[in-house]
Protein backbone atom coordinates (compact mmCIF):
# COMPACT_ATOMS: atom_id res chain seq x y z
CA UNK A 1 0.00 0.00 0.00
CA UNK A 2 1.32 3.71 -0.59
CA UNK A 3 0.51 6.89 1.07
CA UNK A 4 -1.38 8.42 -1.51
CA UNK A 5 -1.25 11.66 -3.69
CA UNK A 6 2.36 12.05 -5.39
CA UNK A 7 1.81 15.64 -4.87
CA UNK A 8 2.07 15.39 -0.96
CA UNK A 9 5.11 13.50 -1.07
CA UNK A 10 8.76 14.78 -1.25
CA UNK A 11 10.78 11.33 -0.90
CA UNK A 12 12.63 12.79 2.33
CA UNK A 13 12.15 9.00 3.86
CA UNK A 14 11.48 10.17 7.23
CA UNK A 15 8.77 7.46 7.48
CA UNK A 16 10.74 4.71 6.46
CA UNK A 17 13.24 5.61 9.50
CA UNK A 18 10.74 6.72 11.99
CA UNK A 19 8.81 3.03 11.58
CA UNK A 20 10.65 0.37 14.20
CA UNK A 21 8.94 -2.23 12.29
CA UNK A 22 10.59 -2.06 8.82
CA UNK A 23 7.15 -1.70 7.34
CA UNK A 24 8.23 1.02 4.56
CA UNK A 25 10.26 0.38 2.08
CA UNK A 26 11.11 3.37 -0.80
CA UNK A 27 10.59 2.01 -4.17
CA UNK A 28 10.47 3.38 -7.45
CA UNK A 29 7.60 4.41 -9.45
CA UNK A 30 7.46 4.31 -13.34
CA UNK A 31 8.70 7.77 -13.68
CA UNK A 32 11.85 6.61 -11.32
CA UNK A 33 10.85 9.04 -8.27
CA UNK A 34 11.12 7.00 -5.03
CA UNK A 35 7.69 6.88 -2.86
CA UNK A 36 7.00 5.10 0.60
CA UNK A 37 5.30 1.57 -0.02
CA UNK A 38 3.86 -0.10 3.11
CA UNK A 39 3.62 -3.92 4.12
CA UNK A 40 0.86 -4.28 6.17
CA UNK A 41 1.38 -7.24 7.29
CA UNK A 42 3.92 -6.13 8.93
CA UNK A 43 2.21 -2.62 9.88
CA UNK A 44 0.85 -2.40 13.46
CA UNK A 45 -0.74 0.69 12.95
CA UNK A 46 1.13 3.28 15.18
CA UNK A 47 0.69 6.10 12.64
CA UNK A 48 4.09 7.44 13.06
CA UNK A 49 4.71 7.66 9.59
CA UNK A 50 2.05 10.11 8.94
CA UNK A 51 2.56 11.82 11.76
CA UNK A 52 6.29 11.94 10.77
CA UNK A 53 5.94 13.48 7.34
CA UNK A 54 6.63 17.00 7.16
CA UNK A 55 4.04 17.21 4.27
CA UNK A 56 1.22 15.11 5.72
CA UNK A 57 1.07 16.91 8.89
CA UNK A 58 2.71 20.13 7.50
CA UNK A 59 5.46 21.49 8.88
CA UNK A 60 6.21 24.28 10.89
CA UNK A 61 9.41 26.39 10.45
CA UNK A 62 11.78 26.58 13.06
CA UNK A 63 13.05 29.61 11.36
CA UNK A 64 9.49 31.49 11.51
CA UNK A 65 9.01 34.82 9.35
CA UNK A 66 12.49 36.42 10.55
CA UNK A 67 13.86 37.64 6.89
CA UNK A 68 17.77 35.87 6.60
CA UNK A 69 21.10 38.09 7.11
CA UNK A 70 22.71 37.69 3.20
CA UNK A 71 25.62 37.25 2.13
CA UNK A 72 27.80 36.74 -0.82
CA UNK A 73 30.52 34.46 -0.18
CA UNK A 74 33.83 32.88 -1.86
CA UNK A 75 35.69 30.51 0.39
CA UNK A 76 38.94 32.04 0.91
CA UNK A 77 41.81 29.58 -0.92
CA UNK A 78 40.96 30.35 -4.71
CA UNK A 79 42.07 26.67 -5.42
CA UNK A 80 38.64 25.35 -3.34
CA UNK A 81 36.69 27.87 -5.06
CA UNK A 82 37.96 27.48 -8.44
CA UNK A 83 37.27 23.22 -7.23
CA UNK A 84 33.77 24.20 -6.34
CA UNK A 85 30.54 24.46 -8.10
CA UNK A 86 29.82 27.81 -7.22
CA UNK A 87 31.87 30.25 -4.62
CA UNK A 88 32.61 27.34 -2.49
CA UNK A 89 30.26 28.12 0.29
CA UNK A 90 29.69 24.49 1.40
CA UNK A 91 33.47 22.81 1.28
CA UNK A 92 33.96 26.17 3.57
CA UNK A 93 30.87 25.30 6.05
CA UNK A 94 32.32 21.36 5.87
CA UNK A 95 35.16 21.42 6.87
CA UNK A 96 34.57 23.69 9.21
CA UNK A 97 32.32 20.92 10.97
CA UNK A 98 35.33 18.14 9.88
CA UNK A 99 38.03 20.35 11.92
CA UNK A 100 35.63 19.78 14.92
CA UNK A 101 35.79 16.18 14.42
CA UNK A 102 32.20 16.07 13.35
CA UNK A 103 30.59 14.09 10.12
CA UNK A 104 29.41 15.58 6.75
CA UNK A 105 26.24 14.02 5.05
CA UNK A 106 25.78 15.42 1.49
CA UNK A 107 25.29 13.88 -2.23
CA UNK A 108 27.46 12.03 -4.17
CA UNK A 109 27.97 9.86 -6.94
CA UNK A 110 28.24 5.96 -6.52
CA UNK A 111 28.59 4.62 -9.89
CA UNK A 112 27.40 7.91 -11.52
CA UNK A 113 24.40 7.91 -9.53
CA UNK A 114 23.41 10.11 -6.68
CA UNK A 115 23.01 9.16 -3.33
CA UNK A 116 23.66 10.39 -0.28
CA UNK A 117 26.90 9.73 1.58
CA UNK A 118 28.97 10.58 4.73
CA UNK A 119 32.73 11.63 4.94
CA UNK A 120 34.44 12.47 8.01
CA UNK A 121 37.62 13.61 6.14
CA UNK A 122 38.90 16.64 3.82
CA UNK A 123 39.59 13.99 1.04
CA UNK A 124 36.44 12.45 1.60
CA UNK A 125 34.51 16.03 1.09
CA UNK A 126 35.92 16.28 -2.29
CA UNK A 127 33.41 13.40 -3.41
CA UNK A 128 30.60 15.86 -2.34
CA UNK A 129 31.35 19.02 -4.20
CA UNK A 130 29.64 19.97 -7.65
CA UNK A 131 26.25 20.27 -8.54
CA UNK A 132 23.87 16.76 -8.61
CA UNK A 133 20.72 17.70 -10.41
CA UNK A 134 18.60 14.46 -9.46
CA UNK A 135 17.17 13.73 -6.04
CA UNK A 136 19.82 11.98 -4.13
CA UNK A 137 19.05 8.85 -2.52
CA UNK A 138 19.30 9.15 1.69
CA UNK A 139 18.93 5.81 2.00
CA UNK A 140 19.87 5.16 6.28
CA UNK A 141 21.33 8.99 6.37
CA UNK A 142 18.31 10.25 8.90
CA UNK A 143 19.23 6.87 11.08
CA UNK A 144 23.02 7.49 10.95
CA UNK A 145 22.82 11.45 12.01
CA UNK A 146 20.64 9.86 15.39
CA UNK A 147 23.45 7.95 16.18
CA UNK A 148 26.14 10.35 15.48
CA UNK A 149 24.51 12.94 17.24
CA UNK A 150 23.81 10.01 20.15
CA UNK A 151 27.32 10.41 20.10
CA UNK A 152 27.78 13.47 20.61
CA UNK A 153 29.29 14.40 17.34
CA UNK A 154 28.98 17.69 15.59
CA UNK A 155 26.90 17.02 12.39
CA UNK A 156 26.45 18.89 9.23
CA UNK A 157 23.49 18.03 6.93
CA UNK A 158 23.14 19.50 3.43
CA UNK A 159 19.88 18.39 1.28
CA UNK A 160 17.04 19.94 -0.33
CA UNK A 161 14.71 21.66 2.03
CA UNK A 162 12.32 19.39 1.73
CA UNK A 163 14.59 16.61 3.14
CA UNK A 164 15.86 18.95 6.20
CA UNK A 165 12.15 19.62 7.10
CA UNK A 166 11.62 15.66 7.01
CA UNK A 167 15.17 15.56 9.51
CA UNK A 168 13.64 17.64 12.05
CA UNK A 169 10.30 15.68 12.15
CA UNK A 170 12.28 12.61 12.65
CA UNK A 171 14.51 13.78 15.19
CA UNK A 172 11.67 15.38 16.61
CA UNK A 173 9.63 12.23 17.04
CA UNK A 174 13.21 10.55 18.24
CA UNK A 175 13.31 13.02 21.05
CA UNK A 176 16.91 13.90 20.20
CA UNK A 177 19.18 16.89 20.94
CA UNK A 178 20.25 18.47 17.94
CA UNK A 179 22.33 21.23 19.54
CA UNK A 180 24.92 19.78 17.60
CA UNK A 181 23.12 19.74 14.27
CA UNK A 182 23.77 22.15 11.51
CA UNK A 183 21.59 22.08 8.20
CA UNK A 184 21.91 23.47 4.82
CA UNK A 185 20.10 23.40 1.87
CA UNK A 186 19.29 24.53 -1.17
CA UNK A 187 17.50 27.42 -3.65
CA UNK A 188 15.88 24.56 -5.23
CA UNK A 189 14.66 24.84 -8.69
CA UNK A 190 13.05 21.00 -8.05
CA UNK A 191 14.46 17.40 -8.84
CA UNK A 192 14.51 15.71 -12.08
CA UNK A 193 13.36 12.11 -12.05
CA UNK A 194 16.07 9.79 -11.96
CA UNK A 195 14.84 7.56 -14.42
CA UNK A 196 15.25 10.01 -16.97
CA UNK A 197 18.80 10.69 -15.96
CA UNK A 198 20.10 7.45 -15.90
CA UNK A 199 18.09 6.51 -19.51
CA UNK A 200 20.39 10.12 -20.19
CA UNK A 201 24.07 8.31 -19.34
CA UNK A 202 22.91 5.19 -21.04
CA UNK A 203 22.68 7.44 -24.70
CA UNK A 204 26.05 8.91 -23.79
CA UNK A 205 27.64 5.28 -23.76
CA UNK A 206 25.76 4.15 -26.52
CA UNK A 207 26.44 7.16 -28.72
CA UNK A 208 30.17 6.69 -28.05
CA UNK A 209 30.78 2.89 -27.12
CA UNK A 210 32.39 3.78 -24.17
CA UNK A 211 31.36 3.68 -20.72
CA UNK A 212 31.04 6.79 -18.51
CA UNK A 213 33.81 7.09 -15.67
CA UNK A 214 32.76 10.95 -14.35
CA UNK A 215 29.63 12.95 -14.12
CA UNK A 216 30.13 16.52 -14.09
CA UNK A 217 26.44 18.20 -15.13
CA UNK A 218 27.75 21.75 -14.79
CA UNK A 219 31.48 21.55 -15.81
CA UNK A 220 32.44 25.06 -14.01
CA UNK A 221 36.04 24.14 -14.96
CA UNK A 222 35.87 24.02 -18.63
CA UNK A 223 32.95 26.69 -19.24
CA UNK A 224 32.85 29.43 -16.49
CA UNK A 225 29.96 29.74 -13.79
CA UNK A 226 27.60 30.92 -16.15
CA UNK A 227 27.20 27.62 -17.89
CA UNK A 228 25.20 24.85 -18.14
CA UNK A 229 26.88 22.42 -20.08
CA UNK A 230 27.24 19.03 -18.70
CA UNK A 231 30.72 16.93 -19.46
CA UNK A 232 30.87 13.36 -19.07
CA UNK A 233 34.56 11.85 -19.19
CA UNK A 234 34.13 8.22 -20.70
CA UNK A 235 36.49 5.07 -20.36
CA UNK A 236 37.81 5.39 -23.99
CA UNK A 237 39.17 8.93 -22.86
CA UNK A 238 37.16 11.20 -24.93
CA UNK A 239 35.22 14.38 -22.91
CA UNK A 240 31.87 14.81 -24.37
CA UNK A 241 30.07 17.84 -24.11
CA UNK A 242 26.21 17.57 -23.92
CA UNK A 243 23.21 20.01 -22.75
CA UNK A 244 20.26 17.36 -23.24
CA UNK A 245 19.52 16.73 -19.46
CA UNK A 246 19.98 20.25 -18.32
CA UNK A 247 17.69 20.76 -21.23
CA UNK A 248 15.43 18.16 -20.28
CA UNK A 249 15.32 19.52 -16.55
CA UNK A 250 14.59 23.17 -17.08
CA UNK A 251 11.80 22.22 -19.12
CA UNK A 252 10.38 20.93 -16.07
CA UNK A 253 8.77 18.00 -18.17
CA UNK A 254 10.38 15.66 -15.63
CA UNK A 255 10.06 16.86 -12.04
CA UNK A 256 8.73 15.56 -9.37
CA UNK A 257 4.86 16.01 -8.71
CA UNK A 258 5.80 17.63 -5.51
CA UNK A 259 8.49 20.24 -6.67
CA UNK A 260 4.86 22.12 -8.59
CA UNK A 261 3.30 22.87 -4.96
CA UNK A 262 6.96 22.76 -2.89
CA UNK A 263 5.82 24.96 0.10
CA UNK A 264 9.73 25.26 0.73
CA UNK A 265 10.05 27.22 -2.38
CA UNK A 266 10.29 30.47 -0.32
CA UNK A 267 12.77 33.18 1.33
CA UNK A 268 11.69 31.34 4.84
CA UNK A 269 13.71 28.05 4.69
CA UNK A 270 13.81 25.36 7.21
CA UNK A 271 17.88 24.78 7.67
CA UNK A 272 20.46 26.86 9.37
CA UNK A 273 22.08 28.32 6.07
CA UNK A 274 20.54 27.94 2.56
CA UNK A 275 23.07 28.18 -0.53
CA UNK A 276 23.17 28.62 -4.15
CA UNK A 277 24.50 30.58 -7.00
CA UNK A 278 24.65 34.55 -6.62
CA UNK A 279 23.06 35.18 -10.02
CA UNK A 280 22.79 38.54 -10.79
CA UNK A 281 25.57 39.69 -8.20
CA UNK A 282 27.23 41.99 -10.53
CA UNK A 283 24.29 44.19 -10.58
CA UNK A 284 23.35 43.70 -6.93
CA UNK A 285 26.91 44.88 -5.95
CA UNK A 286 28.60 46.93 -9.08
CA UNK A 287 31.67 47.49 -7.26
CA UNK A 288 32.44 43.89 -7.21
CA UNK A 289 33.97 41.78 -9.84
CA UNK A 290 32.32 38.81 -11.70
CA UNK A 291 35.52 36.47 -12.50
CA UNK A 292 33.03 33.44 -13.79
CA UNK A 293 34.65 31.37 -11.28
CA UNK A 294 31.21 31.57 -9.11
CA UNK A 295 30.02 33.22 -6.33
CA UNK A 296 28.17 31.48 -3.41
CA UNK A 297 24.63 33.17 -2.05
CA UNK A 298 24.08 32.49 1.47
CA UNK A 299 20.94 33.01 3.46
CA UNK A 300 21.88 32.73 7.03
CA UNK A 301 18.34 31.89 8.97
CA UNK A 302 18.96 31.02 12.12
CA UNK A 303 21.60 32.23 14.96
CA UNK A 304 23.13 28.54 14.98
CA UNK A 305 23.87 29.28 11.24
CA UNK A 306 25.02 33.10 12.06
CA UNK A 307 27.75 31.03 14.21
CA UNK A 308 29.11 28.74 12.21
CA UNK A 309 29.48 30.94 9.01
CA UNK A 310 31.28 33.40 10.84
CA UNK A 311 34.04 30.58 11.64
CA UNK A 312 34.32 29.71 8.33
CA UNK A 313 37.24 30.26 5.71
CA UNK A 314 35.15 32.65 3.71
CA UNK A 315 35.28 36.01 2.09
CA UNK A 316 31.60 37.06 2.88
CA UNK A 317 29.87 40.58 1.52
CA UNK A 318 26.84 41.40 3.07
CA UNK A 319 23.89 41.78 1.38
CA UNK A 320 19.94 42.13 1.41
CA UNK A 321 16.68 40.16 0.79
CA UNK A 322 16.15 42.73 -1.93
CA UNK A 323 19.17 42.44 -3.85
CA UNK A 324 19.23 38.37 -4.02
CA UNK A 325 15.69 37.36 -5.18
CA UNK A 326 15.12 34.63 -7.22
CA UNK A 327 12.12 32.59 -8.58
CA UNK A 328 12.30 30.07 -6.75
CA UNK A 329 12.48 31.98 -3.15
CA UNK A 330 9.59 33.09 -4.46
CA UNK A 331 7.45 30.68 -5.38
CA UNK A 332 8.19 26.64 -6.31
CA UNK A 333 8.49 25.91 -9.76
CA UNK A 334 5.28 25.64 -12.64
CA UNK A 335 5.47 21.96 -14.17
CA UNK A 336 5.10 21.74 -17.79
CA UNK A 337 1.66 21.54 -19.59
CA UNK A 338 3.76 19.27 -21.68
CA UNK A 339 4.94 16.50 -18.63
CA UNK A 340 1.91 14.08 -19.54
CA UNK A 341 2.59 14.13 -23.30
CA UNK A 342 6.48 14.23 -23.19
CA UNK A 343 5.65 11.08 -20.37
CA UNK A 344 3.50 9.14 -22.51
CA UNK A 345 6.11 9.62 -25.42
CA UNK A 346 8.73 8.35 -23.70
CA UNK A 347 6.88 5.25 -22.54
CA UNK A 348 5.69 4.52 -25.73
CA UNK A 349 8.54 5.58 -28.24
CA UNK A 350 11.63 5.75 -26.10
CA UNK A 351 14.33 8.17 -24.94
CA UNK A 352 15.77 8.82 -28.26
CA UNK A 353 12.32 9.85 -29.32
CA UNK A 354 11.72 12.60 -27.01
CA UNK A 355 15.38 13.99 -27.56
CA UNK A 356 14.27 15.11 -30.99
CA UNK A 357 10.71 16.32 -29.88
CA UNK A 358 11.64 18.11 -26.67
CA UNK A 359 15.13 19.25 -27.13
CA UNK A 360 17.95 21.20 -29.40
CA UNK A 361 18.06 17.52 -31.00
CA UNK A 362 15.24 18.08 -32.88
CA UNK A 363 16.67 20.88 -35.06
CA UNK A 364 15.12 23.71 -36.29
CA UNK A 365 11.71 22.14 -36.68
CA UNK A 366 11.90 22.00 -32.34
CA UNK A 367 13.44 25.23 -32.02
CA UNK A 368 10.20 26.89 -34.08
CA UNK A 369 7.92 24.60 -32.11
CA UNK A 370 9.23 25.69 -28.91
CA UNK A 371 8.89 29.50 -29.67
CA UNK A 372 5.48 29.09 -31.54
CA UNK A 373 4.58 27.08 -28.13
CA UNK A 374 5.67 29.39 -25.71
CA UNK A 375 4.38 32.14 -27.02
CA UNK A 376 0.85 30.69 -26.17
CA UNK A 377 1.74 29.64 -23.25
CA UNK A 378 1.59 26.32 -24.06
CA UNK A 379 5.34 24.97 -23.20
Amino acid sequence: MSFGKKEKCCGCTACQSICCKMAITMQEDKEGFLYPQIDESLCNNCGLCKKVCPIYEGYTNKCGNKLPKVFAATHKNEDLRRSSQSGGLFYALAERIIEDNGTVYGCGYSNNMVVHMKVETRDELKRLQGSKYVQSEIGDSFINVYNDLLNNKKVLFSATSCHIAGLYKYLEFKRMNIDNLYTCDLVCHGVPSPLIYKENLKYIETLHNSKIQTVNLRDKKRYGWHSSIETYKLENGKVVESRLFNELFYSNMILRPYCGVCEFSSIYKPADITMGDYWGIEKAHKDLIDDNWGISLALVNTKKGADLIKKCDLNLLESSVDKCIQPNLEGPSHISIQRSKFWNDYFNNGYNYILKKYTPNGGIPFKIKRKILKYLKKW
